[in-house]
């Protein structure tokens, strides 16, 4: 699908990311999580429950050198170990080598806090015959990462919502960017396209249609293929093509895994797919 000129300037905004300014020709050079240091705005002894804490992060390369330009992703969190809880705060780029984070503190004992950068699918249909419930899954197309999976049950997302009715009792929820961390952005963008224009057509023909999309989670530092900022990007990217289009409902849990206190995984914990799945519900079944 085409993209005008002016969302995809809209688009290149959204995704812009400052750069150092010089040329970074030696290792040493890039930013030091050893030398890095992080500090609490006026520190004091206690804190009151719905108060904020203050955090200014200072980077420093390898040689312990002060950083004079941005663009690091840092990600920052508080949580309680013993109660299971967590937020999140976003680092704010200054683009001199500091950032800063404000961190709400809703719980009571702040414990400490963290600074840190199946072999199948299926099944395909679920059925609940007293409320009368259907619930169909289907993995989206290509490009696409299963050890098992027949060719027959791939269907691109665009394809299969141009074929859904639609109507007050129907609910669509999708989401794709984990198989899509490895490729690049422009790629995204189309594909993205396609499918804003079934969602379109989907919502003129039956405005009613509930249309829920999923946003993309953290999935930590594993290797070096797959990344938490550029899945950040995509995340943008699906938000910004959407953002004007009425009636869609835009699930948002990268804060959710991003401060959670299970290691952070692609395929989040039980816990998590537990809240995931009470936001979902919230939305569909509000009473």
């Amino acid at each position: 699908m085409e993209i005008s000129d002016d969302e995809w300037k809209r688009l290149q905004k959204a995704l812009d990311w400052p750069g150092p300014d010089q040329e970074i020709t030696q290792l040493t050079l890039s930013t030091s999580p050893v030398h890095s240091t992080f500090s609490i705005v006026g520190l004091k002894k206690s804190y009151k429950v719905g108060e904020n804490i203050s955090v200014i992060i200072t980077a420093r390369d390898h040689n312990n050198n002060l950083k004079r330009y941005g663009g690091d992703f840092f990600k920052a969190k508080l949580f309680n170990s013993e109660l299971k809880v967590s937020v999140y705060g976003e680092a704010v780029d200054h683009r001199n080598g500091t950032y800063s984070v404000v961190l709400l503190l809703p719980w009571e004992d702040l414990k400490r806090m963290d600074l840190h950068t199946p072999p199948t699918g299926g099944p395909l249909m679920a059925v609940e015959l007293k409320n009368n419930i259907i619930v169909h899954w289907r993995p989206h197309g290509v490009p696409l990462r299963f050890t098992k999976m027949l060719i027959t049950d791939l269907h691109y997302i665009a394809n299969d919502i141009d074929e859904i009715a639609g109507g007050p009792h129907a609910v669509i929820v999708f989401t794709i960017f984990a198989h899509l961390v490895f490729h690049p952005v422009t790629f995204y963008i189309h594909e993205v396209a396609k499918i804003r224009q079934s969602v379109v057509a989907l919502l003129s023909r039956a405005p009613q249609t509930t249309v829920i999309i999923k946003s993309g989670n953290t999935a930590g530092l594993k290797n070096i293929y797959q990344s938490d900022w550029y899945a950040m990007q995509l995340n943008t990217v699906m938000r910004e093509m959407f953002s004007d289009i009425h009636g869609v409902i835009y699930l948002d849990v990268w804060q959710m895994t991003s401060c959670h206190y299970l290691r952070e995984d692609v395929h989040p914990g039980p816990v998590i797919i537990d809240n995931e799945v009470k936001m979902f519900l919230s939305y569909v079944c509000p009473i």
